[in-house]
């Protein structure tokens, strides 16, 4: 039996850089903590790649995001693929296994700086960010991001292709009792519903 309902109030869209678009940095609400996903402006929409969560500022969080993509830590996606919700890499990063963080792979993104850079560059200004506030203790807002990610997965295509596979999630145990969450927006997010249990 579910007791409590979680809101997810989400404030966006925000863009991490780049001359069009509200600035993250910019917001009083990137001093907050909480949800944040990573989208791509899709049809009538917003199309989700990635859900996060963190208890210290977005600020700090995002640009934690923006370093590792500088190193190649994260995948490299064709930008205009991505807006047509396919997975089109241009580095598949090495963050996945440890295998693929050794020096030869460091060595081959530095050899590919000059075609990756401006990859890199040009997601970091595609990307729509919108995050959600949320004072939770972290195994809550651990299963929200589990919660979110697992929607996708199991979703249609192009919404269950799109996120990235073997994320260390922790979703809710057994153990646990369930509780709702309302997703609240003012634009569509594709894949999300209003209302799904963590």
């Amino acid at each position: 039996m579910i007791d409590d309902t979680l809101l997810l109030d989400w404030s966006g869209p925000f863009v991490l850089q780049g001359p069009d678009g509200n600035l993250l940095f910019d917001s009083p609400i990137a001093s907050k903590w909480g949800i944040y996903i990573f989208t791509v402006i899709y049809r009538d929409g917003f199309l989700i790649y990635l859900t996060g969560w963190t208890t210290r500022p977005f600020k700090k969080r995002f640009k934690e995001h923006m370093r590792e993509y500088r190193r190649g830590t994260y995948t490299i996606f064709n930008t205009e693929s991505l807006r047509n919700g396919k997975r089109d890499e241009i580095w598949h990063g090495m963050w996945t296994k440890r295998e693929t963080n050794t020096r030869e792979i460091k060595a081959l993104f530095e050899s590919r700086h000059q075609e990756i850079n401006p990859a890199i560059e040009n997601l970091l200004s595609t990307f729509r960010i919108f995050v959600a506030p949320l004072e939770a203790e972290r195994r809550v807002l651990a299963r929200v991001e589990a919660a979110i990610m697992n929607i996708l997965y199991s979703s249609e295509e192009p919404f269950c292709s799109l996120p990235d596979k073997g994320m260390a999630l922790a979703p809710r145990w057994a153990s646990e009792q369930p509780f709702l969450v309302k997703s609240k927006a003012e634009v569509f997010l594709h894949a999300l519903p209003k209302f799904f249990e963590a």
